[in-house]
């Protein structure tokens, strides 16, 4: 039998990958991209869970107008989905959400999770979770390491099918737990700038 708490999927709007900003949505003083993404560029690299060098923690970018090309392109999924409500804005919820889309595929949502692992028991996030993989979209969550290791990715489509078809919110975040847990109990990639290839 299927947990109270279900999705409702037209409750949620569809996400926009490469849509427009949402209206009103603005950083403000968050800053979690500047701190917790690795970038590797042809001209400049971060570490993840550093602080880059050009960021005021509380307030943004010292060189906006001239920041790196690949912080230019980068845009936070927050600013993007309107189905984020304002508590996904990743200072306040812990999650980073990128989407990234190859030439002729088809967007790919990774949900980095910066904050505590109490983050996926809240319905909130199952939901949207649970839309996206309803809709048919690749999704995955992202687990950063420290500045030496490479992120944990986890592919959540098939093991949360099955629960997203009964639209069990409560199996869904059983689920995203899971997949915390078994990913943080796995060995890390050990961090070569040197192999990995740049972002784009």
């Amino acid at each position: 039998m299927a947990a109270p708490l279900q999705i409702v999927i037209d409750a949620f709007m569809a996400a926009n990958a490469a849509g427009p900003l949402v209206p009103g949505r603005e950083c403000g003083s968050c800053t979690a991209c500047c701190v917790h993404l690795l970038v590797h560029s042809r001209d400049f690299t971060k570490l993840q869970g550093v602080a880059c060098p050009n960021c005021e923690l509380g307030h943004g970018c010292k060189i906006y107008e001239i920041r790196p090309q690949v912080c230019h392109s980068f845009m936070c999924g927050w600013r993007t989905m309107p189905m984020l409500d304002e508590s996904w804005r990743p200072d306040r919820s812990g999650v980073i959400v990128q989407v990234t889309q190859a030439a002729a595929r088809p967007p790919e949502y990774y949900f980095v999770l910066f904050g505590p692992k109490y983050v996926l028991m809240q319905s909130k996030f199952a939901a949207v979770i649970g839309q996206l993989i309803a809709e048919g979209r690749q999704t995955y969550l992202a687990l950063p390491g420290n500045q030496h290791e490479l992120s944990m990715t986890v592919y959540l489509n098939a093991g949360l099918s099955a629960a997203v078809a009964r639209r069990d919110l409560a199996a869904i975040c059983a689920g995203l737990v899971q997949a915390y847990d078994t990913a943080m109990n796995a060995p890390r990639e050990k961090l070569d700038l040197a192999k990995l290839p740049f972002t784009s």
